[in-house]
């Protein structure tokens, strides 16, 4: 057996988030990092809505590209380069690897600029994972970088190099430090920065050379200390310049301050200390915690009850930081400095709470973006009110000195500096503090949806589906159970689009294409669509559409007698009908204007962009013409056919002012040279200067690591009080003309003028990239030959707020190929448009029937008889109706109808419409495969907006657990919300009862989670329960499944009940219990104040256990439970459990999984155990185990019609594919498991859920192709990353083929950033292997991607590995059909 895994999502968390010029260097981008994905974002300001409503001017986030790495980002920071205006990424992977990379104009993609690799050192320690993430950080300067590679080796990285190097002759490389020859007591590092102000790059780090926690505090206290070290790049020398130890355990984190204050601010969990060189240092306590927690002199500071572990920062000015705390809370807090810039106190401001944050990032002045992988990212405007010296509503001298209150002002702040004890609190005077303290609001601009952690998948029915879509395979959705605390929520996915079907019409059949036009119904504008045209190939129907459809009579002036080839509704409200043979301009059912069309043969094709119209005929002949005042004027008539005849064409208004043929906008990122000042650097002999000024004075110039100052009026260089927050404006429209020709060649044109713009002489290639122009040259000599790749459809939309992003999408070959349009990097000829076509990658396949595949190239002459190039024209027009649908207004989305997301589940669909009308606003309508016309809309209770069709219910706690109960079709969900406890447990009389503590006012007590059970519809995850089931104090749910039982007793057959595990903790000196509940949900009469509150728990069976239950579940009607180290099988009898059989487990069993009358168990550190239960004898007994040392997170049985396997995933992202072979020799008789396939996933998996083989695509006569992908089940799972994949079983002989690609795509294709993807799924291990590994599972990631190769590298590929490209893409086909089951 094999397997081949695929993300179908990929990560959605948000880990790192940089603002910064890296695509372009016109304006700044928002970078966001999340595992292996690195996103591109644009910060604008939207002004109006896509339909004329008037709405507030905000600031949203417009998604610009997305990079999929093959490895997992642990740290990054920004690169300014002295050579580009565009910034660079410093990235770093473990264990111990970094890289430099670049936006690359020329391919679209990241370009490596240097890398490095210290993964030698883990060697020496027998580590093959570093136990520390490889942290990056960077000289504010840019003169270096370094990155922590292992424990105490520091992996050095100079920046700037230039012309003074060759002078000093001095090579600048990558080198490494050994923390220890500096000092013997660095150890532990914690965190590491460079500070502001000095000469050389002075780094500080934060270390625990002596480690202790806080139950080891009466021992051993203040562990931390911090060193200083100067880094001469040149001569590499590092002295210490600076070191202080004693410092609280509980430091974490070091935040270099700016001048003109400098100096670090070292944060703790419960203190907050400056230090400046040379200058006294001062802190605060956050809480009383401090008060026994160190000897540190701290100030107290008793208002405050906070708590600063797990926050993240940034800085919003020079002396005031944003602390976004572990619950979500954004405190502003501002350092007190005085004129001699000595920090003398801390205002803290409670500003906002938010979402659980990761990273935050500022966005110019007013901006700040709150990322995150446990909910929702931000992006948040802040507003700021000057509050210095007063508070609001009342003078500050309004009471007695002695009776003052605490104003937490400047003054308070600041106390006189002769005053023998400074309180932290005084009455100085305020012209002694130069800090200005401020009040600060936030509001919420726009949100990034965030899917993960996912913790726990389940499957259920979709039961908002119409009955009219309803199939012989279960309706189903993907339902996870995802994020954290207050960011807590459940996620439904889809993959294809189910739409909500309001009417059908099976009397309308025999059409083959429709169109929608709109007419005026009010005052307000508001359009909706009156009529609807129904087209044969020889006649049309017209319907008005109102309460009813009622097809009109004669009487009206429609063209009834012809095909109508486009229907469309023009600016000033008239209606447009092409039939094959005229064009006909009504105003609703009048006619006004009436143009027969004499062009040589019939129109088949036509695309309006008012005032033009194209047309094409069946031979392929295009025509241009306009509609100007009702009246049709024809400018051009079978243009240029020397050229090649037209097999497509699309006509494109454009207000985002990318196309234009001015030089001026082409992109340029280049810096001008300067040449450095030599003599500056030089110091003379005679001249003395203080060691001190000399290494830390602002005032002498830098040497070579200076970087150059450079005319901003000269090379346009960008400046600090420049915005890159961009007002979305319309610009003055301009018209373009598209026609592809049966050579394979594009050409765009300008109107009306018809002049040749730009041209692509080989666009049916699709290649990744066209930066420029071919040079268009009209020969009447060359006869134009067809392409073996043809045209057939071709359509220019433009997507995004105001409209600023135009596409090109185009169906060549039977394959959906989407360009996007950028500005040009390099000069066009002159007269042509300065642009570039990016080829946009995704994952939609056309071909959805398997009988429509061919094993070679799918097009083909159609008569040899008649001349070939008239035939193969005649071929590709007889396509029409297009496929290539725009629409506007389908639930306020807009776009080309092939955009994103398939509509799966109603077959083939042969024609489209957008459809808006009193009974169906915003829906559209569509002919299926039988031919029944469909009136339906999009639910609006998703988002189309991500990769998976998503929704999701936020429910303000953790979700620890979600079943669906078949039964009622509900979910039964284990919830558990934080709450401080102020209480300990203890034992009184063989009784627990708790002790209650007293502490101070601003102590912070430890939290513990209160679980309770509750029941959710599946339709809007309201709560559907009478009441909760509250879980009792000190007691944890640690398992809850959807169980099917028999009670003997009653014979009653099998039944369903909901199972919960639980385990009761009261500290280190009471044995853990446990207790195993088993509940039934039943319906009963709701009250008329709550209908939808219909069902409750009812507790059939309470068994207590003498230690925990970890893990339950039933196999053959029987239940399995793991207590302890042992798993019993019960007996459900008389409403009891009554134990049967047992065995011995390993150390924790996670959880349990049953298949007929096999049993999985997981165990937290002994990999999974295969065992057998016989209900007839009942034995339970181990059939085989694996015996790796692997901390497992989750298992699942993998289904291949016969065989059967197991897949594992650990704790260090390894997927590990393993059967049972008793025949092999490694098994050693059938005891042991056999490894057929290693992978490194990048992302831990902690859930795996099963489905049954989709055979949606299979034809009726494919009986046995049925029934084999009935018995493949596809195992699905989600990541806490945020990432929805599958893994899918796949023959032998289909392995082979795809493995062979596999390893010719990893060495002869461009990566991005220049990683491997074999380094990448190469297994990890956090000690050194004694084994080898085995066969690695197909790549799904990087084998779909030859579905975006051009056609030349697909055949460079297939001539390597001697395949055909058609074979590959089928079975790439037959992989995506099968797994399209929600």
């Amino acid at each position: 057996m094999q397997a081949l895994y695929h993300e179908v999502s990929p990560a959605t968390g948000v880990e790192h988030a940089f603002w910064c010029y890296f695509t372009t260097s016109k304006y700044k981008q928002l970078v966001t990092i999340g595992a292996n994905q690195i996103t591109v974002y644009r910060v604008v300001k939207k002004k109006y809505s896509l339909f004329g409503d008037v709405e507030e001017e905000k600031e949203k986030l417009l998604f610009i590209s997305q990079f999929t790495l093959f490895g997992r980002v642990m740290s990054a920071c920004v690169v300014n380069r002295p050579d580009c205006k565009r910034d660079a990424l410093l990235l770093t992977f473990e264990p111990a690897k970094a890289v430099i990379v670049e936006y690359n104009f020329s391919t679209c993609d990241l370009r490596p600029l240097q890398m490095m690799d210290y993964d030698d050192a883990l060697t020496t320690d027998c580590f093959t994972i570093s136990p520390l993430i490889p942290e990056a950080r960077i000289d504010p300067e840019m003169r270096c970088a370094v990155y922590l590679a292992h424990s105490t080796k520091l992996l050095v990285v100079p920046l700037r190099k230039d012309s003074l190097e060759d002078i000093s002759r001095t090579k600048l490389e990558t080198f490494s430090i050994d923390l220890h020859k500096l000092d013997e007591s660095v150890a532990n590092v914690l965190d590491m920065q460079f500070l502001h102000g000095y000469f050389e790059p002075t780094l500080l780090i934060l270390y625990q050379p002596i480690q202790t926690f806080s139950g080891r505090l009466a021992m051993r206290k203040d562990t931390v200390s911090m060193v200083t070290i100067s880094m001469n790049i040149i001569q590499r020398s590092f002295p210490i310049i600076w070191s202080q130890s004693g410092l609280p355990f509980d430091c974490f984190k070091a935040i270099p301050i700016p001048k003109p204050i400098g100096g670090v601010l070292i944060v703790g969990a419960n203190c907050l200390i400056f230090f400046n060189q040379s200058i006294p240092a001062f802190g605060v306590s956050l809480n009383s915690i401090c008060a026994s927690a160190t000897d540190f002199p701290l100030k107290s500071f008793d208002e405050q009850k906070i708590a600063l572990d797990c926050s993240r920062h940034c800085l919003i000015d020079s002396d005031k930081l944003a602390f976004c705390l572990k619950g979500g809370e954004i405190y502003v807090i501002t350092l007190l400095a005085d004129e001699m810039n000595m920090v003398k106190g801390f205002d803290f401001q409670k500003s906002a709470a938010s979402v659980l944050t990761c990273c935050i990032c500022t966005i110019d002045n007013d901006l700040i973006f709150l990322g995150s992988r446990l909910g929702n990212s931000l992006l948040l405007k802040y507003f700021d009110n000057q509050v210095n010296g007063k508070s609001p509503g009342q003078e500050a001298d309004a009471e007695p000195p002695q009776k003052k209150k605490r104003l937490n002002t400047a003054a308070d702040w600041i106390d006189a500096a002769e005053d023998d004890d400074l309180e932290i609190f005084g009455s100085a005077r305020v012209s002694k503090c130069t800090s200005e303290l401020k009040s600060f609001s936030f509001e919420v601009c726009d949100s990034l949806m965030q899917a993960g952690p996912i913790s726990k998948l389940s499957i259920s029915e979709t039961l908002s589906t119409s009955e009219e879509l309803q199939s012989d395979e279960i309706d189903a959705q993907l339902v996870a159970a995802c994020g954290h605390a207050k960011n807590g929520a459940v996620s439904i996915f889809q993959r294809t689009v189910k739409p909500e079907i309001i009417s059908t019409f099976d009397s309308l059949r025999g059409y083959n294409d429709l169109f929608t036009v709109g007419v005026l119904e009010d005052e307000n504008g508001f359009i909706n669509h009156g009529y609807m045209f129904l087209s044969k190939d020889d006649k049309t129907t017209v319907l008005e559409t109102g309460q009813e459809f009622n097809q009109l009579s004669d009487k009206s002036e429609f063209e009834f007698k012809e095909s109508t080839v486009l229907a469309s509704s023009l600016t000033n409200h008239n209606i447009l009908q092409v039939t094959s043979n005229a064009i006909i301009i009504l105003e609703k059912e009048k006619r006004i204007s009436y143009y027969p069309l004499s062009l040589g043969s019939p129109v088949v094709w036509a695309s309006l962009c008012d005032p033009y119209i194209l047309l094409v005929t069946s031979t392929g002949e295009a025509s241009v013409g306009t509609l100007v005042e009702n009246r049709f004027k024809l400018l051009v008539s079978n243009y240029e056919q020397q050229q090649g005849k037209v097999v497509g064409g699309s006509l494109y208004k454009d207000i985002s002012g990318i196309f234009s043929t001015n030089p001026s906008v082409v992109e340029d990122d280049k810096r001008g040279h300067v040449e450095p000042n030599i003599k500056e650097a030089v110091v003379e002999e005679d001249t003395l200067i203080d060691d001190d000024e000399l290494l830390y004075s602002d005032k002498i110039e830098p040497s070579i690591f200076k970087t150059p100052k450079i005319s901003t009026s000269a090379s346009g260089e960008h400046s600090s009080s420049e915005s890159s927050v961009l007002t979305l404006e319309i610009n003055s429209p301009s018209f373009w003309l598209f026609l592809a020709r049966e050579s394979g060649s594009i050409e765009i044109r300008a109107l009306p003028s018809m002049k040749i713009a730009y041209y692509i002489k080989d666009f049916c290639l699709c290649e990744s990239v066209y930066n420029e122009s071919n040079v268009f040259v009209k020969s009447e000599a060359d006869t134009p030959k067809e392409s073996n790749y043809p045209i057939y459809e071709i359509l220019v939309r433009a997507l995004g707020p105001a409209m600023c992003k135009p596409y090109i999408f185009s169906i060549i070959d039977d394959e959906l190929v989407i360009y996007e349009v950028l500005p040009a990097i390099v000069p066009q000829h002159d007269g042509f448009l300065q642009i570039r076509l990016v080829k946009y990658h995704h994952e939609v396949i056309l071909q959805q029937w398997l009988a429509e595949r061919k094993p070679k190239r799918r097009v083909t002459r159609l008569d040899t008889s008649v001349d070939n190039n008239d035939s193969f024209v005649q071929m590709i027009l007889a396509k029409k109706p297009a496929r290539l649908r725009p629409f506007t207004n389908i639930n306020t989305y807009s776009g080309g109808f092939l955009r994103f997301h398939y509509l799966w589940v109603d077959g083939a669909i042969h024609s489209f419409a957008p459809f808006n009308n009193m009974n169906c606003p915003s829906g559209f309508l569509y002919f299926n495969k039988n031919d029944d016309l469909r009136v339906a809309a999009l639910s609006k209770q998703i988002g189309y907006e991500t990769s998976l069709l998503s929704r999701k219910v936020s429910l303000r706690a953790t979700v620890a657990f979600i079943v669906y109960h078949l039964k009622t079709k509900n979910f039964a969900i284990v919830l558990s919300s934080k709450e401080p406890v102020n209480r300990v447990p203890k034992v009184v009389d063989e009784k627990v009862c708790s002790e209650l503590l007293e502490k101070e006012e601003n102590y912070i007590f430890p939290n513990w989670d209160k679980f309770s059970l509750q029941i959710a519809s599946p339709l809007t995850f309201e709560m559907v329960h009478t009441e909760q089931v509250e879980i009792e104090d000190w007691e944890h749910v640690t398992s809850c499944k959807s169980v099917q039982l028999v009670d003997v007793e009653q014979k009653s057959g099998l039944q369903e009940y909901v199972a919960v595990g639980t385990s009761t903790v009261y500290g280190e000196e009471m044995m853990v219990k446990g207790k195993l509940l088993l509940y039934d949900i039943s319906e009963i009469v709701p009250e008329t104040d709550q209908p939808a509150k219909k069902f409750k728990y009812k507790l059939v069976c309470d068994a207590e256990a003498k230690g925990p239950i970890t893990a339950i579940n039933s196999v053959e009607g029987y239940m399995v439970s793991a207590h302890g180290q042992k798993i019993f099988i019960h007996t459900f009898q008389n409403q009891s459990f009554v134990p049967c059989a047992f065995i011995d487990a390993n150390l924790f069993t996670l959880s349990i999984l049953t298949l007929k009358s096999f049993v999985l168990t997981v165990d937290v550190s002994k990999s999974i155990t295969i065992h057998r239960f016989d209900p007839r004898t009942k034995g339970f007994y181990v059939v085989s185990r694996d015996i790796r040392h692997v901390d497992s997170m989750a298992a699942n049985f993998l289904v291949d019609n016969t065989a059967l396997g197991f897949i594992v995933s650990d704790d260090v992202c390894n997927l590990t594919l393993l059967t049972h072979q008793p025949e092999l020799k490694e098994s050693q008789g059938g005891q042991r498991l056999v490894r057929r396939g290693d992978f490194n996933t990048g992302s831990r998996i902690n859930h795996f859920v099963s489905m049954k083989g989709s055979h949606a695509y299979l034809t009726t006569d494919d009986v046995k192709k049925m029934q084999l992908a009935k018995r493949k089940h596809t195992s699905y799972f989600g990541t806490l990353d945020g990432a929805v994949g599958y893994v899918v079983p796949i023959q032998e002989k289909l392995f082979r083929r795809l493995n062979l690609l596999q390893s010719y795509m990893v060495s002869h294709l461009q990566h991005s950033a220049g990683l491997n993807p074999k380094a990448f799924r190469k297994p990890k291990c956090r000690f050194t292997a004694i084994s080898n590994s085995a066969k690695p599972l197909i790549d799904g990631d990087l084998i779909f991607r030859f579905l975006h190769l051009s056609h030349a590298q697909r055949a460079e590929l297939s001539r390597k590995i001697l395949i055909e490209p058609a074979t590959i893409i089928n079975d790439l086909i037959e992989i995506h059909h099968s797994t399209m089951h929600f």
